[in-house]
This record gives structure tokens, C-alpha cells and sequence, in this order.
């Protein structure tokens, strides 16, 4: 089970989300990227089984970006935290299709608690994968 986390180097707000997420999940499967280069180099690994991902686009340029890694992002549960409610950078968020939608200006309670869900489902996952392995073998 892994977490990527993809946010913006030397901001507060991405801080802020970091230690939330430290807080839900295991810090040793947790993996942070500060640029698309290096996401996009580790989606296409294809190492995405019960993976998920928390991404934290600072503005619309950072958003288009991610925009292009769309096809390496789309087995993947994504919390997406956008940085306003322009009707723009909602509808191209969207076209991501996270599994959850913030904004830069929330407290992240709730990006806490879909998160935790997303682990209890990915959690789930692998055990029913287990099992399937151990009948199968």
C-alpha cells in the first residue's frame, strides 16, 4: 500500500496537508513529489496496485501540468486539492477524476477523513487479494 503525495516545494498550506496525512498514514509508504517530472517518472513505473495519491495543485499552470499525466493517474484513487472555486480550475480538476475534491483554503478535516476511508479500502483490498492468492496456490 502506497501514498503518493504530490505538492508544491517550500509552501505552508502543503505542509499543512503533510502532517495530516503523516497522521492517517504510515510515513514508510509515503512518497512525496514536488514536480510532475518526478511523479510522471514513478507513475510509470507501474507499481500502482493499491496505490493512492494526494495532489495539491498550487495554481492553474501547476494543475495543466498534472492535466498531462492523466492517463498514468487514472487507476489510482485521488484526493485532489485545488487552489480556489474558479469554475476553470473546477471543471479541469474534475477531468482528473478524483475520488475527492478540497481546496487550498480548508482545513483539510475532511481530505483526513476520505483519506482514512481510502486506507481502510485499499487495506481491504490486499487482504481479499491474499486470500485469493493463498486459494489459487
Amino acid at each position: 500500500m502506497t501514498l503518493l503525495y504530490y505538492r508544491p516545494a517550500q509552501n505552508t498550506t502543503a505542509e499543512k496537508l503533510q502532517a495530516i496525512i503523516e497522521t492517517e498514514f504510515p510515513e514508510e509508504n509515503l512518497e512525496v513529489y514536488y514536480t510532475t517530472e518526478d511523479l510522471s517518472e514513478r507513475l510509470r513505473q507501474h507499481i500502482r496496485i493499491n496505490c493512492a495519491a494526494v495532489i495539491l495543485a498550487e495554481d492553474i499552470y501547476d494543475l495543466r501540468s498534472l492535466f498531462d499525466l492523466k492517463s498514468l493517474l487514472k487507476d489510482i484513487r485521488i484526493i485532489l486539492v485545488l487552489p480556489d472555486r474558479t469554475e476553470e480550475i473546477i471543471s479541469m480538476g474534475y477531468k482528473l477524476h478524483p475520488r475527492f475534491l478540497s481546496y487550498t483554503d480548508s482545513d483539510f478535516s475532511d481530505v483526513a477523513v476520505v483519506l482514512k476511508k481510502i486506507i481502510e479500502l485499499m487495506e481491504k483490498n490486499i487482504h481479499v487479494n491474499n486470500i485469493i492468492d493463498v486459494t489459487l496456490n
